[in-house]
């Protein structure tokens, strides 16, 4: 079955409706919900975890990229986003509890893709350990909790590696480890993490990233 998603002119405005591929194919602007999921260890370490893409994924598989994000199908709100949050982390909170932090813009290109997004960008700080993250696999391979001040620098170009966490353990990870030109992105999300794990709940605002 396909999936038909809606389509916007880029200030927003819905303009009709397509099927994924072809929206994809001819770089419709469409919505897509983000969710970065961010914690504050005991050592009071703030942390973003970072979803590790399936080794099956067309592309960039295994690569590090937002918490959760999906696209929404016809009709769908930022509310339905939280069927990716149940899907792919095993839980999805009240929607009351995520943290509004505006849309982003993002314009990408890959082997023939051209994707253009609206994001609705959210943040949930959560308290959960790691290892009670019910992942979905293979669509999701693992999380990597990354330390904010280490993640800020490695993206600044700054240190060339970082030490993370993640259920079994802690891993190095590096730039390549990450989707490739989402620095950026990255960027915002660590940032935002840092603002409402220190109290900050008015964070909204219209970002863009254009790699």
């Amino acid at each position: 079955m396909q999936e038909i998603l809606d389509i916007y002119a880029e200030r927003g405005r819905h303009i009709g409706v397509k099927e994924r591929g072809e929206v994809h194919r001819d770089g419709d602007w469409h919505r897509v919900f983000h969710c970065w999921v961010v914690r504050r260890d005991a050592d009071c370490r703030d942390r973003v975890l970072f979803q590790r893409r399936g080794a099956h994924k067309a592309i960039f598989p295994l690569h590090l990229a937002v918490t959760v994000g999906g696209h929404y199908s016809v009709g769908e709100t930022p509310e339905d986003g939280l069927r990716e949050m149940r899907e792919e982390l095993g839980f999805a909170p009240p929607f009351a509890a995520l943290v509004p932090c505006g849309e982003q813009r993002i314009v990408a290109r890959w082997n023939g893709l051209i994707d253009h997004e609206i994001a609705d960008t959210f943040l949930y700080v959560s308290e959960r350990p790691l290892t009670c993250f019910l992942v979905m696999k293979p669509e999701v391979a693992d999380l990597v909790a990354v330390p904010v001040n280490e993640g800020l620098e490695l993206f600044a170009g700054r240190r060339k590696n970082l030490v993370a966490e993640t259920p079994s353990g802690p891993c190095v990870v590096a730039l390549k480890d990450f989707v490739p030109h989402h620095e950026t992105m990255f960027t915002n999300a660590l940032l935002l993490a840092r603002q409402v794990l220190n109290g900050e709940r008015n964070v909204n605002e219209q970002l863009e990233w254009r790699p």
